[in-house]
């Protein structure tokens, strides 16, 4: 397996020199059990090489990278997804120039457009009253905004979404490039698309610009490891001084090598590993689905919410038999099953080629007990509305992040403009953003999440609001 990075950092631990320099521990005083991390946890030195300036052994895992995953150029990133995202937008674009995005798009977006004064004209695909989830996005859609908006400068998507859902990527490509726009897709969640046929095309196969990847949510990268992808016709050398702009000047060497890692480890498994993987999601999910518990990708796809989905997220759809999602993730931890999120009526599981086949087992035998457990009755409904249309915009996002502002009450924030991004996490998506008016509906949706924890933008039942 060739792994330039961290062959590069196991020879100079094995040198077992005297560490007069960062970091601080000097490869041992770390807790116990963590003596070897240490040892390879060092910075740039002469016998390394500087990822900011990479010319050894980052440069060539960067270049295996590309190569791996169909890009003109790779970057390693340190700081996770949302630096990516953030070095996109400030590279390629200028303060005051648009962006159309995708309304289901992670806060790092409209952070960035708030740090690079970027304006965003959004596509209204904010949700289904159904499903209770954000909708697809369509080439249709994209063509549509771009002519209503025109000298737009990129697009930005997310795909694949936390439930694995993908739109038309190529239609939305071809729409971008018509109108002379980028095409920069989160692509978080789909580090490993493309990598072989079995699985769905990743965003660079079906021609985006620019797509970030979350490698430490689906392959075996450390957390906040990712790959910023770049195109080829694309000025990688703008997003190279933005990756610098945002994140670290010290970044961590042991996240660097671990992304390579992820990559020869991939690379190493194969189309076999791979198939063995949608083997075990398959049975999983027709047990799970026998048993009650459906996963509605196949209904998703069929009803337009999606265009295709990931086959390796497993989503069930709990309320199918009366279990809340809450309720179900509940069971499932006390079962010593761990579960990456749940909404008001489905629970979400990332698998990956490093799940065990117990793993699967585990899993499967719990939902299966639980589903032949609950009671058969109609699924509770949410006492909350689900929010239609978009948001009313009252000022711009870095306007109105910056103006003086004031904390109310959660309850009686309905009518007010927003002073930053609010909304549930997991996923992250903002159901309001900074510059908009909060609505009932949505202040109704917030008043749930926080009572489960799960509200980002809300602190201590209160938001932040434009005034003094």
């Amino acid at each position: 397996m060739h792994t330039p990075v961290l062959d590069m950092l196991t020879r100079y631990a094995a040198r077992q020199d005297a560490r007069f320099h960062m970091p601080g521990h000097k490869g041992r005083a770390l807790p116990e059990g963590w003596e070897a991390v240490a040892r390879l946890d060092v910075t740039e030195l002469a016998d390394t090489d500087d990822l900011r300036r990479p010319a050894g052994a980052f440069a060539e895992a960067q270049r295996l990278a590309a190569a791996f995953f169909g890009a003109s150029q790779t970057f390693f990133l340190t700081g996770g997804a949302s630096s990516g995202i953030a070095a996109a937008l400030l590279g390629l674009l200028q303060p005051g120039e648009q962006i159309i995005a995708s309304r289901d798009c992670h806060r790092a977006v409209t952070d960035a457009c708030v740090l690079g004064g970027m304006d965003v004209c959004w596509l209204d695909n904010a949700g289904d009253s159904t499903e209770r989830i954000s909708g697809c996005v369509t080439g249709e859609m994209v063509d549509t905004s771009l002519v209503m908006h025109p000298g737009v400068r990129a697009v930005v998507i997310t795909a694949p979404d936390y439930y694995g859902r993908l739109c038309d990527m190529r239609r939305i490509a071809q729409a971008a490039h018509a109108h002379g726009a980028y095409l920069i897709v989160d692509c978080a969640h789909g580090a490993h698309l493309g990598v072989c046929a079995l699985l769905p095309a990743s965003p660079g196969q079906c021609g985006a610009d620019v797509w970030v990847a979350s490698a430490h949510k689906t392959l075996a990268a450390l957390t906040q490891g990712a790959y910023l992808h770049v195109a080829e016709g694309v000025d990688a050398s703008r997003i190279a001084r933005a990756i610098a702009l945002v994140e670290t000047s010290s970044p961590s060497f042991l996240i660097a090598a671990s992304l390579d890692w992820a990559r020869a480890s991939l690379q190493e498994r194969g189309a076999s590993a791979i198939d063995a993987l949608l083997l075990r999601c398959q049975q999983v999910t027709h047990a799970v689905g026998e048993a009650g518990f459906p996963c509605p990708h196949a209904a998703w796809v069929r009803e337009g919410l999606a265009f295709a989905c990931d086959p390796t997220r497993l989503v069930f759809d709990t309320a199918a038999r009366g279990v809340t999602g809450a309720m179900a993730f509940d069971v499932l931890r006390a079962s010593g099953v761990q579960v990456e999120m749940y909404d008001e009526r489905r629970v979400v599981c990332i698998a990956t080629l490093y799940n065990t086949r117990q793993d699967f087992d585990r899993l499967s035998d719990a939902l299966v007990r639980m589903a032949k457990a609950a009671r058969d009755f109609a699924p509770e409904q949410s006492s909350a509305p689900w929010p239609t249309g978009l948001p009313v915009r009252a000022m711009g996002l870095r306007q109105a992040w910056f103006a003086p502002r004031r904390m109310v009450k959660l309850a009686d924030a309905a009518g007010c403009v927003l002073a930053e991004g609010v909304g549930i996490y997991p996923p992250g998506i903002p159901l309001a953003v900074a510059g908009e008016l909060l609505d009932m509906p949505r202040v109704q949706l917030l008043q749930a999440a926080a009572s489960r924890g799960m509200a980002f933008g809300v602190d201590h039942g209160q938001v932040a609001v434009v005034g003094t």
